[in-house]
């Protein structure tokens, strides 16, 4: 008897995988902290038409990355993803005031 050598695919259909995909995620958030370590970021509060809804804002992105990680190739969840996260970088530039944190002591 002689078993399949087929692979299973990985996040997306593609052959990278889970593991790649979450390393991936994790270096990405390092990155985050290490920028915004060392940057003093003040926000006013930011509203989605009457309402104040940044949570809302994320939907189309979570669904996108949902879409894609079922099917990397999907043309909706790239435009999901693309759209989304377009909306949240406009929202948040638009209201967001940053400068470098001094570097001398007092």
């Amino acid at each position: 008897m002689s078993t399949s050598s087929r692979e299973r695919p990985g996040a997306g259909g593609t052959p990278g995988g889970i593991g790649q995909f979450f390393a991936g995620l994790i270096m990405a958030a390092a990155g985050a902290y290490l920028t915004l370590n060392q940057v003093q970021v003040t926000t006013s509060f930011w509203r989605f038409g009457q309402y104040g809804g940044f949570g809302l804002t994320l939907l189309p992105l979570l669904i996108g990355i949902a879409f894609l990680f079922y099917n990397g190739r999907s043309v909706v969840g790239w435009l999901l993803t693309s759209v989304g996260a377009a909306v949240i970088l406009a929202g948040v530039l638009t209201s967001t005031s940053g400068r470098p944190r001094s570097s001398t002591r007092s």
